[in-house]
């Protein structure tokens, strides 16, 4: 004999089930136009770029079906620096591409900047950086790289001092080489810090990201038989024997607003995960998009 309690558990499905809301659903939010700006500084080029464009409401769910971007090319944008004003102007990377530049502009390590757009029709907007100060990189122990048949189980550690403000990094390993039976040859070739498989079950390289500065002094290993692999594969490429020169490391170091939008863009996308809306993350106030910077070292040990 049913209890009490269970019909009544049954009449409330039943009513939940038949007596929901009338209203439709949809995944849309209310559409505002706004400006949307994206620009990293980098102290890797003498001339800066910043996108601007308007957002837009496709009329369905998908946002790829839309192909064409209104610009506004006519907003005044300015970078300034504590003793410096850059001004960008409008140009075209391609046929369909508008951007702002600012040529002659290098970034300092350690320098902050402020992001300045005055458009006629959608106000002002604003954000700023700070450059990560320089960095610096080591090798331990460059026998490893030297006599890397004689440390085949060990690691290459790689010892890196982060600048002040810096809250992500990257260290890229290069080898520089040139061709036994081409002298003049010269070469790079990226040492991946792993292998993994691909979707084919191949084995495939596996190469650093971007990782939380959680201290100032963090240490990178590469495993010896990743670079004694990379050296077997060049060799294979080429048929030839393969001459080491040296080698080539870079330290990528991130500000808080980049490394922010990096990590919330790409933090979910697992494989455990069923996600139908993808976060995002912007500071340009009265605006969307990201202003952020990266400054770049580099070591270079010559053998």
């Amino acid at each position: 004999m049913r209890s009490p309690l269970v019909h009544t558990f049954v009449l409330l499905g039943f009513l939940l089930a038949t007596g929901g809301c009338n209203e439709s659903f949809s995944p849309k939010a209310p559409f505002q136009q706004r400006l949307v700006s994206y620009s990293v500084l980098t102290t890797q080029s003498n001339a800066q770029y910043l996108l601007l464009y308007l957002n837009y409401n496709p009329p369905g769910f998908d946002p790829y079906s839309v192909t064409t971007i209104t610009y506004d090319t006519g907003a005044t944008v300015v970078v300034s620096s504590p003793s410096k004003n850059f001004q960008f102007h409008d140009t075209l990377l391609s046929p369909t591409i508008h951007a702002f530049v600012a040529p002659l502009f290098r970034p300092l390590p350690g320098t902050s900047y402020v992001l300045s757009i005055v458009s006629s029709r959608y106000g002002t907007l604003s954000s700023s950086t700070t450059m990560p100060a320089q960095g610096y990189l080591s090798v331990a122990d460059q026998s490893r790289l030297l006599y890397p048949n004689s440390f085949s189980d060990q690691n290459i550690e790689i010892d890196c001092v982060l600048g002040q403000g810096a809250h992500g990094y990257l260290v890229r390993f290069f080898l520089d080489y040139s061709l036994e039976r081409d002298t003049t040859f010269r070469g790079t070739e990226q040492i991946p810090i792993s292998f993994g498989q691909d979707s084919l079950g191949l084995t495939a390289p596996i190469y650093p990201v971007l990782q939380r500065a959680d201290g100032p002094k963090p240490i990178v290993m590469y495993p010896v038989e990743n670079y004694l692999q990379t050296i077997v594969a060049l060799t294979a490429r080429y048929a030839t024997g393969i001459k080491p020169m040296g080698a080539r490391l870079l330290l990528i170091q991130v500000d808080q607003s980049l490394y922010t939008y990096f990590n919330v863009a790409n933090g979910f996308q697992d494989k455990f995960s069923i996600r139908t809306d993808q976060p995002d993350y912007s500071n340009i106030r009265n605006g969307l998009g990201i202003f952020g910077s990266f400054n770049v070292d580099s070591t270079i040990i010559r053998y």
